[in-house]
């Protein structure tokens, strides 16, 4: 799915009336039964509603909602922000409104704004500013904000929160931006959604369609996208009835260190359980025995050292991908095996865990890298690798650049864990969960996307695949087991209802 900016979305409106053709007036009232029917979906017995009306479309939006409520029986009040700068749609729906014998309430001073006092079981709905916004609230409009903030009502936002900016371009804060439980995001979610700074505004969201043009949408371009079923199926290769192990690679993990033998372990069931043909496991000698014993589907290589890696790998050209970090620690001889993977291997290389902090403290081994390295950091890990950064925002920006610098891909994991590409592009996931923040979910995912490199997946498609295919099962095994007792195992065990379910 497609994520674009505020300009886009606007040309998206314009484009979708001139070719539908469709009055602008019109696709408000359709975007507003959309609205109404998802919301009446999630909220079925919800009957008290209050609506609070901007001066522009999406107040218009808002109040599309607000009559089509009264006409479903539920009970309705409306406030509206009285300025001088309607938009015409919304002069248009203020007269509909009225005309069907409901009161439109104005805001017109502070005091208008503190005699709102309603039920706690009133559910609000935020329609004062949509995606157009490009500044701080401030005057009336921000006062208005805080009242509802501090209301204990449930709040949904329409489109997008009140003083949040879709595309990033101003600070929001909790005096000038609407903290909703939910937003119905109109046809695309907005870029954003997905940084942690802006979860206390953006809560959960979910997108509406309300058809807009088809044509505009598959033509326009965007360097944004948001992880979706559809795309992630189409990724998936069909198996050939006359295929055998060799036909699904052979991937090589080096991991593992005296008291984090366990990651190993994860991310090397992970990567069979993912679907490669072969595996080899390179661990301390102290730990060879014992894995090989608890695991008996990899073939184990122990290590010259007891308690860490230290001896290069062999034979680099007999596989398909390589794996290195998952518990391997910072031992300046692992590091030494770190920098003779980045200088010889051709073949993609997943780096995560210590790995990453090997990188961290030796920043010129990047030149080296080939173009199929793939990065799996998580925000403390990339800083290190970078800068300090305050916000998501910074970080994703950062994240952005250093693919292009360095000609790798990063997998900034998160609750929206970003993939960018040497290209600029970046992907959005949109599986996974709270529970899914857990002592080796990580090293999961670095199995997970080794396999998938070793396939003969490009490493885009591996990251992509790998990331929605960890986030799938780890919703699978929250869902069976609850988020608070996930365990990163958990996550392997669930690996095969991804593959139920998509496999052609």
């Amino acid at each position: 799915m497609k994520i674009f900016s505020s300009a886009q979305i606007k040309s998206a409106d314009q484009f979708t009336i001139l070719h539908e053709p469709i009055l602008s007036v019109d696709l408000m009232e359709r975007a507003g039964e959309r609205l109404t029917e998802e919301l009446l979906l999630i909220f079925p017995k919800t009957k008290q509603y209050v609506v609070f009306i901007g001066p522009g479309n999406n107040g218009g939006d808002g109040l599309v909602m607000a009559r089509l409520l009264k006409q479903k029986n539920r009970e309705v009040r409306a406030f509206i922000l009285d300025t001088t700068n309607f938009s015409e749609e919304l002069k248009i729906n203020i007269e509909r409104y009225k005309a069907t014998g409901n009161e439109l309430i104005y805001l017109r001073e502070s005091d208008d704004i503190k005699k709102i006092n309603e039920p706690k079981e009133t559910l609000f709905i935020d329609a004062l500013f949509g995606s157009g916004l490009n500044r701080p609230l401030e005057g009336l409009a921000k006062e208005l904000v805080i009242q509802l903030n501090n209301a204990p009502n449930f709040k949904v936002s329409v489109d997008i929160p009140s003083g949040l900016s879709a595309d990033v371009d101003h600070k929001s804060n909790v005096e000038n931006t609407v903290r909703a439980n939910l937003t119905l995001t109109i046809q695309f979610p907005k870029l954003s959604f997905f940084f942690s700074e802006n979860e206390p505004f953006v809560g959960n969201w979910k997108v509406v369609d309300i058809q807009l043009n088809r044509e505009f949408i598959e033509q326009e371009e965007t360097l944004y996208y948001a992880l979706e079923e559809k795309m992630i199926s189409d990724l998936i290769r069909p198996r050939n009835s006359f295929a055998h192990k060799g036909s699904f690679g052979h991937a090589f993990i080096c991991a593992g260190s005296k008291g984090k033998i366990g990651a190993a372990i994860l991310s090397a069931k992970a990567a069979l359980r993912t679907g490669c043909g072969l595996l080899t496991l390179q661990v301390p000698s102290a730990a060879a025995v014992e894995v090989h014993s608890k695991f008996p589907e990899a073939m184990v290589v122990a290590d010259e050292n007891e308690d860490h890696i230290a001896t290069p790998v062999k034979n680099i050209t007999n596989y398909h991908a390589i794996g290195f970090g998952p518990g391997i620690d910072k031992n300046p001889a692992t590091a030494h095996v770190l920098k003779q993977l980045v200088q010889n291997a051709s073949q993609p290389l997943v780096i995560d865990a210590d790995g990453l902090n090997i990188l961290s403290e030796n920043k010129t081994w990047l030149a080296f890298v080939n173009g199929s390295t793939i990065l799996t950091p998580h925000p403390g890990e990339f800083d290190r690798l970078t800068q300090k950064h305050l916000t998501g925002f910074e970080r994703f920006t950062t994240q952005v650049a250093f693919s292009k610098k360095h000609g790798v891909y990063v997998v900034l994991k998160g609750h929206h864990t970003s993939i960018t590409t040497p290209g600029g592009l970046c992907f959005f996931n949109t599986t996974g969960n709270n529970g899914m923040a857990t002592a080796g979910s990580g090293d999961v995912l670095t199995g997970i996307i080794t396999s998938l490199c070793a396939q003969g997946y490009s490493p885009l498609h591996a990251a992509l695949l790998g990331v929605y295919l960890h986030g799938y099962a780890g919703d699978m095994a929250a869902e069976k087991l609850s988020k608070t007792s996930l365990i990163a195992s958990d996550i392997i065990d669930h690996i095969p209802d991804f593959f139920r379910k998509f496999e052609k």
